[in-house]
């Protein structure tokens, strides 16, 4: 065991050491979607250019997600303990763990893991392991005093059968317990651990509470040296009695507790430091008290090993209990490694011994995870397809609930459901609202009255999940014109354009105002518009593509995908929203409008290159999503189209005509 200290993110990121990140998977108690995304998930894309700004980083992330740069993230959390200040904005799987009622008890999903699979420059492949007591959230990754454990698993050289045994066991367990369907982060994870390139065994053990009780574990483990005459103990949380360590003192070992003291007050009850110390216990000073101390250490001393267990293992009687059935007590699930080292004069972890009745106490304060009275939340699991604009739910709630979408529109949720949002008057403003802050409200009916829960929701069509700020048409036209240059080139442009657009955008709190100054003159502008749609025309339906290697013509598709169907700063959407925002201002005429989205239809969507793209690339998922995509977009334009040829002044014919004289200029469309 080592005294370093280090900064998570920064050893996380050594270790990654830009290799390519192909897989992540993370299991935490709490869980903090803000947190995570402008955190932690960019050091799962090595080598990219993050801003401190949240909504340039939000559009830069969907450029990276079209370029297939974005690993299969899954993230596990307790739902009792998730962050209700905002939802989950990027794409990546979640999955809420509610463990069983007893009663108005239950335990915590407890475990702290960062599984992170990457690729070497030889296409090999390793796993990181992190072990440790962080939660996903500011105080476990930046603030409080953690203490993390680290493995490198690599097939052939450093695979040591039962350890990579235990976790891959451990991973099943969580999935077929709680997520049901394995996620495609976790199968890449399960697969290497799979491989059968064993090595020797190492010091080092798994435990999960899948296995057995904690009690049981330390009994077959480490209690089997008859020569420990000491224990050290790290906790943040304790029993209000030393009843889970009366093994241990059975044995004459004699236990030291690190107290949890902050600022030369403790933060647990005096009658827990007395209950202890009355069957011998001694207390000890953290080595710095400046910070909130939040590991979970167990630290044994034996004539020749010294054994000791880092991990989520707070010492109370849920996080020792282990899964139990048929049995009328609530558990965590918990993990942990135990390490055995032969040491002649190990390190001490403690220095200075407490003086009981000198200690000082603060009012102390349940936390989340060492209370164990909870609500019980409804089963339910709402899904948004971003791109058919809707909500579905499946709901085992044992009580009747309905969901807040606004003040006057309450929606009662049971079994399988789903709505249009397209079919409420505002509709499309809910759904704005549900991007911005992605999380559902719903109320449950109880005989105590009303409870309010809010829940995360899975994702179908991120890309077309509306964006926050939007560039001004001849600023994406701008963007156009680098379309055929280097990929970087033009992530450089964007992040430099978003980063001065957008700090004038914002005031003083961050909040976005309206600052597009559309130009007077923006009818002698027809000529560039009409440029820069033929420069994006020309460079999605170029027949030389067909030329390159499969690698770039699927790069390319991957484009097409973007520039038609997701909604970001420079996509074809996103000029439509901006031209349609013009036109509902009147800062543009209508015929001018319908002449541009006319445009939009015929040259892009209904172009017959496009056609024959998705039937080339008929076997990748973006070709359907392409085909479901433009259906859904040509029906609005339709519509949109439709609506204003009812108020042009014009005859029918030469409505027609013009069209005509489109497709004639365009190509014949089909």
């Amino acid at each position: 065991m080592t005294d370093k200290y280090h900064i998570l993110k920064e050893r996380l990121t050594s270790k990654i050491n830009g290799r390519s990140v192909k897989a992540a998977l993370f299991y935490t108690f709490n869980f903090d979607p803000q947190f995570f995304e402008n955190y932690i998930m960019p050091i799962l894309v090595p080598g990219q250019n993050f801003t401190n700004n949240n909504i340039t980083n939000n559009i830069l992330w969907r450029r990276l997600y079209k370029d297939n740069v974005v690993p299969p993230v899954t993230v596990y959390f307790d739902q009792n303990a998730k962050g209700k200040d905002s939802g989950p904005y990027l794409d990546y799987k979640l999955v809420a763990v509610n463990m069983p009622m007893v009663g108005k008890n239950k335990g915590n999903f407890h475990p702290k893991h960062s599984f992170i699979l990457v690729e070497n420059t030889d296409r090999t492949l390793e796993l990181i392991i992190l072990t440790g007591s962080n939660n996903i959230s500011q105080s476990g990754w930046c603030e409080n005093l953690e203490c993390i454990s680290e493995h490198e698993l690599i097939n052939g050289k450093e695979f040591p059968y039962d350890f990579k045994k235990s976790i891959n066991i451990f991973i099943n367990k969580v999935f077929n317990s709680y997520g049901k369907i394995q996620t495609e982060a976790e199968q890449f994870i399960s697969a290497y651990l799979n491989k059968i390139g064993y090595t020797k065994e190492k010091n080092y053990v798994f435990y999960d509470s899948f296995q057995s009780s904690f009690i049981d574990f330390l009994q077959e483990n480490v209690l089997v040296d008859n020569s420990i005459k000491s224990v050290e103990i790290i906790s943040p949380y304790f029993n209000s009695t030393p009843t889970l360590i009366e093994n241990i003192i059975a044995k004459k070992i004699q236990v030291r507790i690190q107290a949890p003291i902050k600022n030369d007050y403790c933060l647990i009850d005096k009658s827990v430091i007395e209950n202890y110390a009355h069957v011998g216990v001694k207390w000890f000073y953290p080595l710095d008290d400046s910070r909130n101390t939040h590991s979970k250490v167990y630290r044994f001393y034996g004539a020749e090993n010294t054994y000791t267990i880092i991990g989520s293992v707070n010492l109370t009687q849920p996080a020792w209990e282990g899964v139990v059935s048929g049995k009328k007590q609530i558990y965590n699930i918990e993990s942990a490694v135990l390490f055995v080292d032969k040491e002649v004069n190990p390190s001490r972890l403690f220095k200075k011994e407490i003086s009981v009745e000198k200690l000082q106490y603060l009012p102390t304060e349940s936390s989340a995870e060492n209370s164990f009275e909870r609500i019980e939340i409804p089963d339910i699991v709402f899904t948004i397809n971003w791109i058919n604009k809707t909500l579905s739910w499946i709901s085992k709630a044992k009580n009747k609930c309905k969901i807040e979408l606004s003040t006057k529109l309450f929606i009662d949720v049971s079994g399988r459901g789903s709505i249009s949002f397209m079919d409420f008057k505002n509709g499309f403003a809910i759904l704005e609202s549900l991007s911005r802050k992605p999380l559902i409200k719903v109320i449950e009916s109880t005989y105590d009255g009303e409870q309010v829960h809010y829940y995360y929701m899975e994702q179908i069509g991120f890309e077309c999940r509306p964006i926050e700020y939007r560039l001004s048409t001849n600023e994406i036209i701008d963007g156009w014109e680098l379309l055929g240059t280097d990929n970087n080139d033009l992530n450089d442009w964007l992040t430099t354009r978003l980063e001065t657009l957008i700090d004038l955008a914002q005031d003083e709190s961050g909040k976005l105002i309206d600052t597009h100054q559309i130009s007077k003159s923006l009818l002698n502008e027809m000529a560039r518009y009409f440029y820069g749609l033929s420069k994006l025309e020309s460079y999605l339906f170029n027949d030389n593509i067909y030329k390159k290697n499969k690698a770039e013509q699927e790069k390319h598709f991957n484009n097409v995908h973007y520039y038609l169907i997701n909604d970001n700063v420079d996509t074809l959407y996103s000029f439509w929203k901006m031209i349609q925002k013009q036109y509902e201002s009147t800062q543009i005429m209508r015929v001018y409008y319908w002449l541009l989205i006319s445009i939009l239809k015929l040259k892009f969507y209904e172009n017959k290159q496009l056609k024959r793209l998705t039937k080339h690339y008929s076997y990748l998922n973006k070709s359907n999503e392409i085909k479901v995509g433009t259906k859904k977009i040509i029906d609005e334009l339709n519509l949109e189209i439709f609506e204003i040829e009812k108020t042009i002044k014009v005859e029918k014919k030469k409505l027609k005509w013009a069209t005509n004289i489109l497709e004639s200029d365009y190509g014949n469309f089909e």
